[in-house]
């Protein structure tokens, strides 16, 4: 996703054979690369770096997450040290991206996933009736437009299954707020019923890793 625009528009990308987060610092600050793109792992690894604290991060205009939900307390470690990391979501049938929360809005907004890209439809659907939601609430997220792919190659079986309703099923559970914001809280088939409560991975990870241990 990322070099593509870059290239689209005519920017220098920098390249790497792998992913080392001494010398991505040290490359973030040499080449002054102003776009970042990184799953929580990455960021994670970096901000672990003995030299972190004092990296030159100045050039970063924008740093965007996806892959996973994002630990609040990592985004709040980036916002400390002056960059406010930019979340999205998005699936492979989905070409990728469905949701982007605005730089203006990351703050204020931690931990959200954002709204849907332009020409983009999405809702929450509840699983049990099988109908959308509506308002603030939460449900299975699914994904309409020109963007959602036509179905898996030779595999009729698994199409079938993906979608209901015209809608594209993502498997992940997502809380939508008053304002139409996007958070996502989880997989489907990861969820634990624990007392009557849902209770989700991402959840635990997101209390665990604010913890000083």
């Amino acid at each position: 996703v990322q070099p593509l625009l870059a290239w689209w528009k005519g920017a220098r990308v920098v390249l790497e054979r792998e992913f080392d987060a001494a010398r991505a610092l040290e490359l973030l600050s040499r080449k002054r690369v102003t776009t970042l793109m990184g799953v929580p792992a990455t960021y994670l690894f970096l901000s672990q770096e003995p030299g972190f604290a004092e990296a030159d991060l100045s050039s970063l205009r924008l740093a965007v997450v996806g892959g996973a939900p994002m630990p609040e307390s990592l985004l709040e470690t980036w916002i400390d040290r002056g960059v406010e990391i930019v979340q999205g979501y998005g699936l492979t049938e989905a070409a990728p991206n469905v949701l982007c929360l605005p730089p203006e809005d990351a703050r204020r907004l931690l931990g959200f996933a954002g709204q849907a890209y332009p020409h983009v439809d999405v809702a929450l659907r509840d699983a049990e009736p099988g109908r959308l939601v509506a308002g603030a609430g939460t449900g299975e997220l699914v994904v309409r437009g020109p963007n959602v792919f036509a179905g898996y190659w030779r595999n009729p079986e698994a199409t079938a299954a993906a979608f209901a309703d015209g809608w594209l099923l993502t498997g992940d559970v997502a809380e939508r707020d008053e304002e139409g914001f996007y958070r996502i809280a989880g997989r489907i088939k990861d969820m634990v019923v624990s007392g009557g409560e849902n209770v989700y991975p991402a959840e635990i990870e997101d209390v665990l890793a604010g913890h000083d241990a």
